[in-house]
């Protein structure tokens, strides 16, 4: 009798530790695993979708790309009278390593990178239809592009401005960064270096992507944006190819006076617009809702907004 209780004790002691112990064994929440990550073809578009925020991060599309690019750029028509230090250092051209926009728009391009590069390791994962994992590798490819071109164009000397192959340009990221080693603290390439692969990468999305993809980025857009490339190569034949493609079958048009007031809703004037939300973690620095547009970029407006990337 005795011996049958204790045994009974012993066993529902044990169903009770066990118990326990799978309460306690619970993942994070907040993070995943690397061998978790991209296992499906969902993990693989979630992390798209990650790519593209980080595009319109505030640091990146979201505001001060543009801003940096017009403040050192345009010192003629801008007159900078705002009370940040770090913008008024880049109006007046004295810009040092640790101006915190600088260090800012540097992190945010290259984290849109390694969102980027991971999609492109996991292209494998992507089995639903050979168009999809077309579109995927293309949209990827294009993020990878735009962000190299931006930082070049920041961190850079223009091309012409002596010689581009000797030049330093920024890192060229090709491959996923996911535990920092000595391998990934990589050289400065040459600017000719940078753009060389900012062209192989957008010529490759323009043949993968489709001509309409909602939202996301079409093979238009991949043009418009290699037209740009092009133009800042001083290509103009290929620029002039390039931008000829997206005019002649895009099926937008050419406005060479476009109005300002709610561009955003005119979508025969550009390829791609990545709406910016005021949820973000960006609020209260610009404008509550923005738009990125090829080829205008614009901040409006409270108005009608697009449903998604």
């Amino acid at each position: 009798m005795h011996i049958g209780k204790n045994l009974a004790a012993i066993c529902l002691a044990g169903v009770l530790m066990t118990g326990c112990t799978k309460r306690l064994d619970i993942g994070p929440y907040q993070s995943i695993s690397e061998s978790a990550a991209l296992n499906t073809e969902g993990d693989v578009l979630v992390t798209l979708i990650g790519a593209y925020d980080g595009l319109q991060s505030a640091a990146g599309y979201g505001g001060e790309i543009m801003v940096l690019n017009d403040l050192i750029g345009n010192s003629t028509n801008i007159q900078f009278t705002g009370t940040f230090a770090g913008l008024n250092d880049a109006y007046n051209g004295l810009m040092v390593s640790n101006n915190s926009f600088a260090t800012g728009t540097w992190a945010a391009a290259y984290n849109a990178i390694n969102r980027a590069n991971n999609v492109l390791s996991a292209l494998d994962k992507v089995t639903s239809s050979p168009a999809k994992k077309s579109s995927v590798e293309g949209e990827a490819l294009f993020i990878r592009a735009a962000m190299h071109f931006e930082l070049v164009r920041l961190y850079a000397k223009f091309v012409g401005d002596g010689d581009a192959n000797t030049n330093p340009g920024v890192p060229i990221v090709l491959t996923p960064t996911r535990g920092i080693t000595d391998a990934d603290y990589r050289p400065r390439a040459s600017v000719k270096a940078v753009y060389d692969q900012v062209i192989a990468d957008l010529s490759k999305a323009e043949t993968l992507l489709p001509a309409s993809n909602g939202f996301y980025a079409n093979k238009w857009a991949a043009a418009a944006m290699l037209s740009r490339v092009h133009l800042m190569n001083k290509n103009y034949t290929e620029a002039a190819a390039a931008a000829n493609r997206v005019i002649g079958g895009s099926g937008r048009t050419l406005n060479l006076h476009p109005p300002l007031v709610h561009l955003h809703q005119q979508r025969r004037y550009h390829a791609l617009r990545i709406p910016v939300r005021g949820q973000g973690h960006h609020t209260g620095r610009y404008q509550r809702h923005q738009y990125v547009l090829w080829p205008y970029h614009l901040h409006h407006s409270r108005h009608r907004r697009p449903q998604r990337l």
